[in-house]
């Protein structure tokens, strides 16, 4: 398997996460919908990241040596 061209989305080393997560936050406070949408956007966006992390881990422990670390 070619890990040509491969690079997982990830914050680059210079980013500070919580001022990455605060910008992110306004800018879903900022879209033109009900208080209570955002909240259920918010809530489904953290259920697939949470499915993304788990699945990638599952992956990482089948294919241990086909799968590329960080640097």
């Amino acid at each position: 398997m070619s890990t040509e061209g491969y690079a997982p989305a990830a914050l680059d080393s210079g980013t500070d996460p919580r001022a990455y997560q605060d910008a992110y936050r306004a800018r879903l406070d900022a879209l033109p919908y009900p208080p209570e949408e955002l909240e259920r956007l918010s809530a489904e966006a953290a259920i697939a990241s949470r499915l993304t992390i788990d699945v990638l881990g599952d992956l990482g422990r089948a294919f241990p040596t086909t799968c590329p670390r960080p640097r």
